[in-house]
């Protein structure tokens, strides 16, 4: 199954499954969809300092926990 990941910050996909995006490709994004066994690298700035939440926007995967947190310190 496919599951759109929701990250709350704007972050831009370098690479999928290992393979460089195109420049054209490049913009900022809050969601990706992963397709199932895939993998996405992704590079985002947080602009403060605290906690940043991602999940699954399959409410019951997220309901199920597939969410977390980043803790960002100053």
């Amino acid at each position: 199954m496919d599951h759109p990941f929701h990250l709350h910050a704007f972050f831009q996909v370098l690479a999928r499954d290992g393979v460089p995006v195109a420049d054209a490709e490049l913009a900022d994004e809050d969601t990706v969809v992963l397709p199932q066994r895939s993998t996405v690298r992704i590079v985002t700035r947080f602009d403060e300092p605290g906690m940043w939440m991602y999940h699954c926007h399959i409410p019951e995967h997220t309901e199920r926990g597939m969410m977390g947190e980043i803790h960002v310190e100053p």
